[in-house]
């Protein structure tokens, strides 16, 4: 069985929904994958605020999720959310 990475999250209440972790491995980064996965996490909990957590060394991610319409909360590394 082949996989390319996976996803974790979980309901915190409150009407938000955290993203634990996306990864993808690194023969399959760079390919839509994880923009993928986060716009089917996104539609599964369109009626959440998602917020999830970013190391700011990954500022290719970072970028995405602020394309994403992801803002940044804290500067030591980001937390972000999506309010709905």
């Amino acid at each position: 069985m082949s996989w390319f990475g996976f996803y974790n999250g979980k309901d915190k209440g409150n009407n938000t929904f955290e993203i634990g972790n996306i990864c993808v491995k690194p023969e399959y980064q760079n390919k839509g994958i994880r923009t993928a996965v986060l716009k089917e996490i996104l539609f599964e909990h369109k009626e959440q605020n998602i917020k999830l957590q970013v190391f700011k060394i990954n500022e290719k991610q970072v970028e995405l999720y602020e394309k994403m319409g992801f803002k940044k909360e804290d500067e030591t590394h980001y937390i972000m959310i999506k309010e709905n």
